[in-house]
């Protein structure tokens, strides 16, 4: 088999970005955030680059995430507006497979 078809079907599943839900933490005294953010980079604070910012209401958004390495970082910051946000994981998110369990051999996250 060619490397390339090789590389495709054992990454067949594997999911690196997600729409994920975030919280937007207010530098302000009363909690409020500003009603039009722009859409924006996120980053770590080692300055690297983990997703998008896309749309909120009030304190809640959704972004687009390398999911590892959002999960991973401590402090994730809109780059533009330098306001602070949270992500996690939603508990109706499917739990994820290993390869091993499959019984064709792929991993479905």
């Amino acid at each position: 088999m060619g490397q390339e078809l090789t590389a495709r079907i054992y990454h067949t599943g594997v999911i690196r970005k997600r729409l994920m839900p975030i919280e937007i933490i207010s530098d302000r005294e009363d909690g409020q955030v500003s009603d039009s953010i722009p859409v924006q980079n996120i980053i770590t604070n080692d300055g690297k680059n983990v997703g998008k910012f896309r749309s909120h209401s009030e304190k809640f958004g959704l972004a687009l995430l390398k999911y590892e390495d959002a999960i991973k970082a401590n402090k994730l910051t809109l780059n533009e507006t330098n306001l602070q946000i949270k992500t996690w994981i939603p508990f109706w998110w499917p739990k994820e497979v290993s390869r091993d369990s499959m019984p064709c051999g792929r991993a479905i996250h």
